[in-house]
This record gives C-alpha cells, sequence and structure tokens, in this order.
C-alpha cells in the first residue's frame, strides 16, 4: 500500500491533535519519517520532523517533501510558509518521541494491508475480514449489494436505520432510494463521494465496489449529520478498504454465490444468446431446480421507458428488480439482458394455466409501478425453446409499441398475424406480392367509378357471406350480387378456392396495415 501524508495525519490527529495542516498536492507519499537536521539530503516523498518554528525558518521548500513541526506556531502573519507543504502539532512533542510513534503507525498500516490479502487468499469467513475496517475507520458503516442485501454492518450502524439486524435492507427503504435519482446518478463514481440520506436524515461517505467493471456493491459510513465532512486520509483509507473490498467479492463472495439458482440463471442467458449448452448439464440444472425440461413456461421482457431517466440509474435499479419479480413470483427465473429484464416463469411449478393469469396479472400492476413495458412470449412446453420465446417478446414489444404506444403490456398472441405479416412483406414491396386480381380491380373502378375492389374487401372480412357483406356496405343484397358477378368476369377468380382466398385475404391485410404506416401499398 501507498501510505500518504493525509493518512499519517488523519491518524495522528487521536494522539496529537494538529493545530494546522497545508499540503500543496493530494496522495503525497510517505515514504521516509526523518528527523531533520540543518544541511541533510531530503529525498522525495520524506516527511521531515521539525522541533521548533525556528528551525523550520532554515529548511528549503520542495514540492515532494512535507514538514511537521513539533510544536505550535503562530502562523498567520508568516510568508515563510508559502511553497511548503507543512504540518503543525497543536502541542510541544519530541520529535524522536513522535517519529516512534508515526514508524509503528505505519507498521500497522502495512499489517492491515497485509491481512485482507491473507484473508482473502484463504477465503476466511467474509463478514469477519469486512469488519476488520474497524482498525482504522472509526466510524460505522455497512455493505450493501446491488440486490439491496446487507453484507455486513457495524453494530452501531444498525442504529441509524432502524436498530436490528436484518439480511435485506427495509422495502421502504429500498423503495425510497428507488425513488431518489442521486442515488442511481452516483453509482459509476469509482472514488469516495458524500451522501446525504433524506430517508434516515444522516449524511454518508460512500463507496462503490465493482465486479467485471459493473457495479456490485457500496460502502456507505455514516459521518455526521447533514453536510458533515471527513479528512483526505479517511478518503484515502476509505479508498483502500473499498479495493480489499472489491477483491473480497472477487475471489470468495462471488464463487460461494454460484449455487443451483445461479446455474439456473446461467443457463437461461446462455439460450437466451442462443447458445448451445450441453444438454447433460441442462437436465442436470433443471433436476437441481425441481424442472422439467417438457414444463410450461412463459418468458416475459421488461423495457423501461428512456425518458423517464431510466438510462442512467439501470446498474443501481435493474439488479433490485431482479430479485424483486423472483421474490413475488417462486418459479420464475430473471436476469438483466441488453439494458432489459428477460423474465422466465415455470407455470407448472407456480399454478398451472389459472396461476399464469394472476401472474400476467401482476406483471401488468409491475409494468404500471415501475413505468416500464413488457412483452410476452405465448407458453411453450420445451425447456430448449428459450431462444424463440425471447425472439416473441421481443417482437411482441417492438410491434405494440409501433402501433399501440399508449398500451404497456403486449402478449406476442394479438400480434402473432402482425409478425406474420411483416415476415412476409421483408424485403419486396407489397405491390409485387399483393394478389394481381386487386390491381386488377383498382385500376377499374378508378376508370370508371365502380367500387368493385372494395366489394371484394367486404366480401372476404365477412367470411364469403353476401348478405353481411352487403350490409356492411349499406347496399341491397341483390346489388352485391351483380357486382362479385362482375368481379368473377373481369379476374376470374374461384372463391372456392381455399389457396386464392387466404392470398386475398393477406393482401388487403398487408395493404391495410402499410396505409396506416404512412405508406400507400396500393402504388
Amino acid at each position: 500500500m501507498i501510505i500518504t501524508m493525509e493518512i499519517l495525519f488523519c491518524l495522528m490527529q487521536k494522539k496529537y491533535p494538529i493545530q494546522a495542516e497545508h499540503l500543496l498536492k493530494s496522495h503525497m507519499p510517505a515514504d521516509e519519517i526523518r528527523i531533520y537536521e540543518e544541511g541533510m539530503e531530503l529525498p522525495s516523498g520524506t516527511l521531515v520532523l521539525i522541533d521548533s518554528w525556528e528551525n523550520f525558518s532554515n529548511a528549503a521548500p520542495e514540492e515532494n517533501i512535507c514538514f511537521l513541526i513539533c510544536a505550535p506556531a503562530a502562523l498567520g502573519s508568516s510568508s515563510r510558509m508559502h511553497g511548503f507543504s507543512y504540518a503543525v502539532l497543536a502541542e510541544g512533542i519530541p520529535p524522536a518521541e513522535v517519529q516512534i510513534f508515526l514508524l509503528e503507525l505505519c507498521n500497522r498500516l502495512r499489517r492491515w494491508d497485509a491481512r485482507f490479502a491473507e484473508e482473502i487468499f484463504r477465503h476466511g469467513n467474509y463478514r469477519e475480514v469486512m469488519a476488520e475496517g474497524r482498525e482504522f475507520l472509526d466510524y460505522e458503516y455497512s455493505i450493501i449489494d446491488q440486490n439491496m442485501v446487507n453484507l455486513y454492518s457495524t453494530p452501531g450502524y444498525l442504529t441509524f436505520i432502524g436498530g436490528k439486524e436484518m439480511e435485506r435492507m427495509p422495502s421502504e427503504l429500498i423503495q425510497a432510494l428507488m425513488l431518489q435519482p442521486e442515488f442511481h446518478a452516483v453509482a459509476k463514481l469509482g472514488t469516495p463521494f458524500y451522501y446525504y440520506d433524506e430517508t434516515n436524515d444522516i449524511q454518508l461517505l460512500c463507496k462503490n465496489l465493482f465486479l467485471e467493471g459493473q457495479y456490485y456493491a457500496r460502502i456507505v459510513m455514516y459521518i455526521g449529520e447533514r453536510g458533515a465532512e471527513v479528512s483526505e486520509g479517511i478518503k484515502e483509507l476509505l479508498d483502500l478498504f473499498g479495493r480489499h473490498m472489491e477483491h473480497l467479492i472477487r475471489y470468495t463472495i462471488a464463487p460461494e454465490s454460484r449455487h443451483t439458482g445461479d446455474q439456473l440463471h446461467y443457463l437461461f442467458r446462455a439460450l437466451a444468446e442462443e447458445k448451445q449448452p450441453d444438454p447433460a448439464y441442462c437436465a442436470s440444472v433443471l433436476a437441481s431446480s425441481g424442472w422439467n425440461r417438457t414444463d410450461t413456461y412463459a418468458v416475459i421482457k421488461l423495457r423501461f421507458y428512456e425518458d423517464r431517466g431510466w438510462d442512467s440509474q439501470l446498474d443501481t435499479a435493474l439488479p433490485y428488480l431482479v430479485r424483486e419479480l423472483e421474490g413475488e413470483w417462486p418459479g420464475s427465473c430473471a436476469i438483466i439482458f441488453d439494458a432489459s429484464i428477460l423474465w422466465l416463469v415455470n407455470t407448472s411449478v407456480s399454478g398451472g394455466r389459472s396461476g399464469w393469469e394472476k401472474l400476467r396479472q401482476k406483471a401488468a400492476f409491475f409494468v404500471r409501478d415501475h413505468v416500464c413495458h413488457a412483452g410476452v412470449s405465448p407458453l411453450f412446453r420445451d425447456f430448449f425453446m428459450i431462444p424463440d420465446s425471447v425472439r416473441t417478446a421481443d417482437a411482441a414489444l417492438e410491434i405494440g409499441l409501433r402501433k399501440h404506444p399508449e398500451f404497456w403490456y403486449y402478449l406476442f398472441d394479438d400480434y402473432r398475424l402482425d409478425y406474420m405479416m411483416e415476415k412476409i412483406s421483408s424485403g419486396i414491396s407489397p405491390a409485387f406480392l399483393r394478389h394481381p386480381a386487386i390491381k386488377i380491380l383498382e385500376d377499374w373502378d378508378r376508370e370508371k367509378g365502380t367500387e368493385l375492389s372494395a366489394t371484394l374487401e367486404a366480401y372476404l372480412g365477412n367470411n364469403l357471406n353476401m348478405t353481411a357483406a352487403a350490409e356492411k356496405l349499406y347496399i341491397h343484397r341483390t346489388t352485391f350480387c351483380r357486382r362479385m358477378n362482375q368481379i368473377r368476369r373481369l379476374t376470374g377468380l374461384n372463391m372456392s378456392d381455399r389457396d386464392t382466398v387466404l392470398t386475398l385475404l393477406l393482401s388487403y391485410r398487408m395493404l391495410s396495415d402499410y396505409s396506416a404506416d404512412g405508406e400507400d401499398g396500393r402504388k
């Protein structure tokens, strides 16, 4: 570790109060601690102890040298202080005594630093390792992961948030934090920062912890009332402690958390990404989870409103919401996927068809409460059909948002035909895909002022029932029959042929869709 002047000064305050402190640069290393002698050479990174103000007056300023005056001094009117990094003790202490204290303090810091590495290497109890911070961080603190699980709290910290031992933060506190933009905005900060907790009315010094570059947890340290601040040395100690906690998470907590449930999450993600996991591994994971390949499943994709500020909050909000979904509905598995959430539900272990209907109602409320959209796949009975189910949930979202942006919740079952039409017309103009008879009728209508194309469309739309179609067009049935006879003479259509009828239905539907989207597919 690098022991800095700021760290030494903040820690020595308990025994030797400091009257004044002035450092020309931050993070100045304290590699050596020497007692001043006139004419001595001072290497960079030296803390020089001087017994009096008078002897300090003979010293020459150096950029990476700091002087500790071991006796009080009147500093207000002196211009000698310009160009120096220095600190002044509030009481006169022999430099030799101060040197012994500081050297022992440096040894303790190095042993503290090494102890973290040793405990992490031998995979010691992670809570005991987290408690090691108390040796030099004389504040109450807690470490909360992205799922709002309380990994560790000092006994005193709990008094500020209810006073009870807890595995997870209280739900009302979580909800309050989720609604605070500031809580999410600081999730990308890599250095210690101040945060005012409005809910508990306390000032915190925080340090984010990252795993593989992603936000994983946060150290929150109580430092007093609103507006309270700490020395730079405390910030550096918290930063050092935080780096050790990141190693602890990487090598101890994260591996331990890879239990059966996490294997199910991994398998779900692999299939969603259209990978092909080993079948034997898949069978083992499903069996361990109490699931079967042929259970009934559905996939729900949740996408959050970009214009509601969620894009800056996803790192902190999505892990919490994933846990909430799984807690709300046992027999499900949720993962973060491309800034969205994919939620796999096994209805066979959670109530069957009636359970699925209840889940859809719950999901609708969730979507409303958390300001997002949801695309829902059809039910399917093969775990390995997850790639297709993810595509259907995504298609439901894309088509639903385009056709009904005022809705929040889109079932693929409601948009299946729309999806099929888009696939049919993909890459080819509708003018080439429509049945040629429609072009004949439209040309005739333009030339003669008739309505034969609309007549044929009404006939198809009313299940080939002339009476119903005539009523739809507000004309007499006899008039409608004459029009149909003329359509047959002009086009030669055989309306008893199923393929002809299907092609005509798809053609009119395609033209209607393109017209609704602002494109004239009849040209």
